[in-house]
């Protein structure tokens, strides 16, 4: 009786251990001992010539139509004795052949009429084909066997060669016939797949992830795998993995990714049984479904097969993981930056700020970063910030600077951060004091990135600068028989010359340096103060000014420890107005300025710019007082008694700013 139902035919390969052999007239004596391998890859490392079945087991399906079947089965070509083609016999084995076979194996196989496939009697292999393909063809016939359910039909070939040697145990296939049920399955064994990807919203550019498909026979029809899409479904894998895992994972939304087309995988006609499928991730969805942080999962596993009654494996599922974060912009001060500065009139500064992302990744696409720049919100910024901190800024005027929009784009950067200069330029209208300019984002144009409305201050002070030649006196200085370091080099425009084998403590190096080569007999309580250590004075008798800021730049380690500062009428009349009872608080910066007789920019500093200083109108001198050095905090009050060395201090520069 015919059935209808769909039937398989299963090519099992059954190895058995007698053979049929060829030797080489090469004599073999003269090479090394054959090397036998596992399996048949044409890739034995012996240099016999030998020839094998590769396929052990292997399975093509049929149905109630009326095509042939192509079964594709594999010979392997391996060593290198011969260099010429080969030719292969493939010989049915007889029925008798075949009842032998069943007897020793307990098996009871029935030989395939010939009528119902073809086979080549033989085949040339050439001698540089690893692998060679033989066409065989189960007849559309084969249907018509009324018994082909109840007995185990099957075709077994011998294989046979001229001119090498048949691999051991190779030599003989048996090809079953079976009915099953055809099954698309994923190839993965299901879990967690790899350890997970950032998906940033609206940054992150699109991530794939593959794998694979597989039907459990030979492919040749038009069909497509379904993968499951029911979030019900998809939900309860969820729950299974967060059960597993001890996780509280979220099922990532289905308009965050694609998975091949349109949720299905085509097999065509032409297709191997294996298919590999893709799965896009994108992080910019395709509707309004926004993601918070956390961690979120995507299970994958099959659902269906259209276009073919066949089976899906619905239990294999594969999670791929993905920890959402947030993009959020912020603005701070670039490394190396400071939030104050000091201007003169008709003179320009640029303060460097830094846009920064919470995330590494590059920016994805163009967006436009806006600024605060309405004058009335600015103000109450900076009317707000002097309650709180007691201070009395004046908004730095709008026509001294300008807050530029920035374009961010992928290309601008490959990293999580981009700078952002603001200059100011003062002009001679620009009246003197201290300003106070507040940089706040307003918007970004890109909505997936947050932007954090945290305010910069920058402190401006409009200042002259005031001319220190033949101003300043001290009373301790490095000009003894060897060293030529006066204090007037404080206001010669230049940075210690950073030659140590010649320069170090000529003229011309560039620096100040209190004495530490005494003459003999030399007094030396008049270079230790016991009040005020080593200082230095600054005549500002013509200043006219009431409000001042100190800026110091050392190029070296010995600068100045704890300090006090002083203002006065006279050196016998002096006020404290500023101290440090640690140390005073130098930083690394990099500053512009000359180097002996070139002009650098970018030159690493000690640097020290002091607080907003008010001072008497009727004040003649400053003291600077040193106390201390900052790299060995020896105490300069008092007389060493000995390694003088030891007990100085220095400077490149000493700038005076007021009004």
């Amino acid at each position: 009786m015919k059935k209808n139902n769909i039937l398989f035919l299963s090519l099992i390969s059954g190895l058995l251990c007698f053979s049929a052999a060829c030797s080489d007239e090469d004599d073999s004596s003269l090479l090394p001992p054959p090397v036998d391998i596992e399996g048949t890859e044409g890739t034995d490392n012996s240099s016999i010539t030998k020839l094998a079945w590769k396929e052990t087991e292997k399975t093509v399906a049929f149905l109630n139509e009326s095509k042939d079947i192509p079964v594709n089965l594999q010979l392997t070509r391996t060593g290198s004795s011969n260099k010429d083609a080969v030719n292969a016999q493939l010989t049915p084995l007889t029925q008798e052949e075949l009842d032998a076979y069943n007897t020793e194996h307990k098996t009871s196989y029935a030989l395939l009429p010939a009528a119902y496939y073809s086979l080549p009697p033989t085949i040339e292999v050439a001698a540089d084909v690893k692998q060679q393909k033989v066409d065989m063809t189960i007849k559309n016939s084969v249907k018509d066997l009324t018994d082909i359910n109840d007995r185990q039909y099957a075709v077994a070939v011998r294989l046979t060669a001229e001119g090498c040697e048949i691999k051991e145990g190779y030599d003989f296939l048996l090809i079953q016939l079976k009915a099953i049920t055809p099954q698309f399955s994923l190839v993965e064994p299901g879990g967690v797949i790899g350890e997970g990807d950032a998906l940033i919203a609206g940054i992150t550019g699109d991530i794939t992830k593959t794998l694979n498909v597989a039907m459990n026979v030979d492919n040749r029809w038009d069909s497509k795998v379904v993968f499951e899409a029911d979030p019900i479904k998809l939900q309860e894998w969820v729950d299974v993995y967060n059960q597993a895992e001890s996780k509280s994972a979220t099922l990532l939304p289905a308009d965050y990714y694609t998975i091949g087309t349109d949720g299905k995988l085509e097999f065509g006609t032409a297709d191997r049984s294996n298919k590999e499928v893709a799965i896009v991730i994108s992080a910019k969805a395709s509707s309004t479904t926004a993601l918070s942080e956390g961690e979120y999962i995507l299970p994958v596993t099959l659902a269906a097969c259209e276009g073919m009654p066949f089976l899906v494996n619905k239990e294999t599922v594969c999670y791929f993981k993905f920890s959402v974060e947030t993009p959020i912009l912020s603005i701070g001060l670039a490394s190396g930056e400071t939030n104050s500065d000091i201007v003169e009139a008709s003179k320009s500064t640029t303060k460097k700020l830094s846009l920064k992302l919470n995330t590494g990744f590059q920016w994805d696409e163009a967006a436009t970063v806006s600024f605060e720049t309405e004058q009335s919100t600015l103000e109450g910024l900076v009317s707000a910030y002097n309650t709180e901190n007691s201070t009395n800024y004046t908004l730095l005027p709008s026509d001294t600077y300008t807050l530029n929009e920035v374009e961010l784009t992928r290309e601008l950067t490959n990293a999580s951060s981009k700078d952002y200069p603001i200059t100011v330029t003062t002009t001679a209208q620009t009246a003197t004091g201290e300003y106070l300019l507040p940089v706040q984002m307003k918007s970004c144009t890109n909505n997936a990135i947050a932007v954090k409305k945290d305010i910069i201050y920058l402190q401006i002070s409009v200042m002259k600068k005031l001319d220190l030649t033949d101003k300043l006196s001290t009373n301790s200085e490095g000009v003894s028989s060897w060293s030529d370091l006066p204090v007037k080099l404080l206001a010669d425009g230049k940075l210690w010359g950073q030659d140590a084998t010649s320069d170090w403590a000529n003229t011309g190096a560039g620096y100040w340096q209190s004495e530490w080569n005494f003459e003999t007999g030399d007094d030396k309580t008049k270079y230790f103060d016991s009040t005020y250590g080593i200082y230095i004075d600054i005549n500002v008798t013509d200043a006219n000014i009431n409000h001042l800021k100190i800026v110091m730049k050392q190029s070296r380690g010995n600068y100045p420890g704890k300090a006090k500062f002083y203002a006065g009428t006279s050196k016998d009349d002096l006020t404290p107005c500023l101290s440090f009872d640690d140390k005073m608080p130098f930083f690394k910066k990099k500053v512009d300025g000359y180097v002996k007789d070139e002009y650098k920019t970018g030159v690493e500093v000690n640097y020290y710019e002091s607080e907003f200083i008010t001072i008497n109108p009727e004040t003649t001198i400053i003291r600077l007082s040193f106390l201390t050095n900052a790299n060995r905090n020896l105490s300069l009050t008092e007389v060493p008694n000995g390694n003088y060395w030891m007990y100085n201090v220095s400077l490149d520069e000493l700038e005076l700013y007021g009004y």
